[in-house]
């Protein structure tokens, strides 16, 4: 009797002393589980991507080194890098679950997911995720689409957008301000060059062709209109074709662009039943939404009449001026005199 009673005190003993150690997450189990990689692929091989929600999905394509959506529209500058750096960055602990069933509980079955998405090289797929339900901050059931195991992972559904819009780049149009050489609109063409000839290069100030008699330009009220026009992000592309609601054939602005590298022509028409413009550039084949926001400041502030100022006389010449004017005074006074006198 005392024997097993020793014994099983001492299992009791090493009882409590495994389940302090297990809370206290020095297990080797634990360790060696948190460290795991939920997913291994080479990151410089990847060369495309298929991201679906259930409902619509995106494919994004590497060409020349960089990454493009479906008819080659350029995607947000490191977006898709960033993803890929945090997908393989992804650590997974213990099993949530399972069993098949619990796959769509989770949200992470193969036909009942928040996001799937493929990684691939070439034709292969190297990688593939489902990502579920929330399991807390900034964390997602997630699993390995080549296992059945159920975990948690430090990632969200947000982090693998599935919808075009989401990808492409709405900053296609930025320049930087000092690339603005010539700007040709309201049959007016105006040039950037050295406010002077003893100036240096960056001493630069917009000068036109052809003035009205009597009109000078405001440097900074150019500077100012040319800003939002170069600082442009659009919304929306609308697609290829051209409609009859984008309302270009009546444009509210047209002008022409030439920058360090390039030019660009810009048609910004009205869309009708809508507070938005359309908008179509040269150099690229689709047509684009903007917000009536950044169309009106863009159009509000290239009128001309906000930047065409009347020619100020010269201090000189206004002293002339007024002194002919006082002389002319002085004059018509003496010869009032006189004639009172002589009367």
């Amino acid at each position: 009797m005392k024997t097993i009673i020793t014994i099983l005190a001492a299992v009791a003993v090493i009882q409590v002393a495994l389940a302090v150690w297990a809370f206290s997450g020095k297990t080797s189990l634990n360790d060696q589980a948190a460290s795991s990689s939920l997913l291994a692929f080479e990151k410089s091989k990847v060369d495309r991507l298929i991201i679906s929600d259930g409902d619509e999905s995106v494919e994004l394509s590497k060409k020349g080194g960089k990454w493009l959506t479906a008819g080659d529209f350029p995607t947000e500058s490191g977006k898709v890098d960033s993803m890929l750096t945090k997908l393989g960055e992804l650590k997974f602990g213990l099993p949530v679950a399972t069993s098949e069933s619990a796959l769509s509980r989770f949200k992470v079955a193969d036909k009942d997911f928040e996001r799937h998405l493929q990684i691939k090289s070439s034709d292969d797929t190297v990688a593939e995720i489902y990502v579920g339900s929330g399991a807390g901050a900034r964390k997602s059931h997630v699993r390995n689409g080549a296992q059945d195991a159920v975990y948690t992972a430090a990632i969200g559904s947000y982090d693998i957008p599935a919808s075009l819009d989401d990808w492409q780049d709405k900053g296609i149009f930025v320049l930087n301000s000092d690339d603005a050489k010539k700007l040709e609109l309201a049959g007016m063409t105006l040039e950037k060059s050295k406010a002077s000839e003893s100036g240096d290069d960056k001493t630069m100030e917009w000068k036109a062709t052809t003035l009205e008699a009597g009109k000078t330009l405001n440097q900074q009220a150019l500077k100012d209109a040319v800003s939002p026009l170069v600082n442009m992000r659009f919304n929306k592309v609308l697609g290829k074709e051209s409609k009859p609601d984008y309302g270009l054939e009546n444009a509210e602005l047209d002008l022409k662009l030439t920058y360090d590298g390039g030019e660009r022509s810009y048609r910004f028409g009205k869309i009708k039943d809508s507070e938005d413009y359309a908008l179509k550039v040269s150099d690229r084949p689709e047509y684009f939404q903007v917000s009536s926001f950044t169309a009106k400041n863009i159009i509000e502030k290239l009128d001309k009449a906000k930047w065409l100022k009347d020619v100020e006389p010269e201090p000189n010449a206004k002293a002339a001026d007024s002194d002919s004017t006082k002389s002319a005074d002085d004059s018509m006074a003496k010869g009032t005199m006189s004639k009172t006198e002589d009367q």
